[in-house]
């Protein structure tokens, strides 16, 4: 009977690990010659082919994206990036990427 429930736990973190989102997310400063100031985008790039990008976050909800939803809710292919720009004078120190195979943090502190 242990042993039963052991391969169980064993299928079931294997199952999860496979469903955890590849991505890689950086964070860049740029000048924006506009504001005469500078800014910071925000790139997503996929590790796997199939990421449909549901919805971003920065800084837990307290940055506004100045970048219209429909420009970063796509479906990415392996290696493809989307661009996310905060609203001005924001600085990034957290971003939440929600997808079609899950939900991931990445800190920038």
């Amino acid at each position: 009977m242990m042993k039963k429930i052991l391969l169980l736990l064993i299928l079931v973190g294997s199952t999860f690990n496979s469903f955890a989102v590849q991505l890689k997310v950086n964070v860049q400063n740029y000048y924006n010659s506009l504001a005469g100031m500078y800014s910071q985008h925000v790139y997503i790039t996929s590790m796997e082919n199939s990421v449909a990008i549901k919805g971003v976050t920065i800084n837990k909800g307290n940055c506004r994206i100045g970048t219209s939803p429909r420009e970063y809710r796509v479906t990415l292919k392996y290696g493809q990036r989307v661009r996310v720009t905060p609203i001005i004078g924001c600085s990034v120190l957290e971003v939440k990427v929600a997808t079609n195979k899950g939900t991931k943090t990445y800190s920038f502190k």
